[in-house]
C-alpha cells in the first residue's frame, strides 16, 4: 500500500525509528477508527514525519534530508 512504502522509506531516513513508530502509531487507531480517505492516511504520515523532524531539531538530531 502507498502509505506503507511512504513511511518505509521514511523510517530508513530516521536515526531514531522507535521514536518515529511511535509518533506513526499513535495516529494509526485514528486513521481505522475514521475510515478515512486515503490521502488523509498520506497527511497523517507525513505529519508524523514533520513531527520526527522537529523533535530532531530539539534535540540536535542531524540527518539528512535528501
Amino acid at each position: 500500500m502507498g502509505l506503507d512504502r511512504h513511511v518505509h522509506s521514511h523510517h530508513e531516513r530516521c536515526s531514531t525509528i522507535f521514536f518515529c513508530l511511535q509518533i506513526y502509531e499513535s495516529q494509526e487507531w485514528q486513521i481505522h477508527r475514521w475510515k478515512v480517505r486515503f490521502d488523509v492516511k498520506m497527511e497523517v504520515a507525513w505529519n508524523a514525519e514533520q513531527q520526527y523532524k522537529r523533535w530532531g531539531m530539539q534535540h540536535g538530531q542531524i540527518y539528512a534530508d535528501d
